[in-house]
């Protein structure tokens, strides 16, 4: 059962998960998380309604979850907002480039198209 805690806790799925790789900065929103690893690769958890969590669906996950589709990317920062997510991959001497995913209701996304409602992808 899910539940509130005023006390911190410590997160028991993260050791076995991650068996050979640290969490090395966290994200944390209102429902949501985006962790970022030693090995630069990103995980998400939390509600994945609006497909904030960036695996291609809208499907909450409870547990932390690599995000398959980012394993080629270089991810050196990491953020996140009440809905929707963004990263920045570094791709070498051409410069970096930003991704956004999730909610794009209100434009948050920058994606200038009218019918965007929700990205599940970055």
């Amino acid at each position: 059962m899910l539940e509130d805690e005023q006390l911190p806790q410590l997160l028991l799925d993260l050791p076995s998960f991650f068996s050979f790789k640290l969490i090395s900065f966290l994200a944390c929103g209102d429902v949501h998380v985006l962790g970022l690893t030693t090995d630069v690769k990103m995980v998400t958890w939390g509600r994945g309604t609006f497909g904030q969590l960036g695996h291609g669906d809208m499907v909450s996950n409870f547990k932390p979850k690599h995000v398959k589709s980012l394993e080629s990317l270089v991810i050196t920062h990491v953020s996140i907002g009440w809905n929707h997510s963004g990263f920045v991959s570094e791709v070498g001497l051409s410069g970096d480039t930003v991704y956004g995913f999730g909610s794009g209701k209100r434009g948050q996304l920058g994606v200038a198209m009218d019918n965007i409602k929700s990205i599940s992808l970055p």
